[in-house]
């Protein structure tokens, strides 16, 4: 026969496992920079199989994209701003271009 010890004992261990299991939130930071980058650029690449027709439509794809990678970011088609969510300064960009109907048309992504 067990002592009565012994059996609070395991029902202590046993609450806080199922305590510890339960409110078990994981904290993980990975360092994603990188890869950020190498993720928006790859989205800016796939825009060319989309066959844009209009700025309009490239600048709408644009301003999705960065919106789903990114923390910060400004947009700029042709020197102009497309769309943002930041007033700060950022110094980081991206560049590409694609030609539309025989025009080429400059996308810049500033992001933090």
């Amino acid at each position: 026969m067990r002592s009565n010890f012994l059996l609070i004992l395991e029902v202590t261990i046993a609450i806080l496992f199922i305590y510890l299991l339960l409110s078990y939130k994981p904290n993980f930071y990975y360092d994603i920079r990188g890869f950020r980058e190498e993720d928006l650029l790859s989205s800016l690449i796939s825009i060319n199989y989309l066959y844009p027709s209009n700025v309009t439509y490239l600048e709408d794809y644009s301003c999705q994209i960065a919106s789903n990678i990114l923390d910060y970011y400004k947009v700029f088609v042709n020197g102009s701003l497309a769309c943002n969510n930041t007033d700060e300064d950022l110094r980081n960009s991206i560049r590409t271009f694609y030609i539309i109907n025989g025009t080429p048309i400059f996308v810049e992504i500033f992001l933090k």
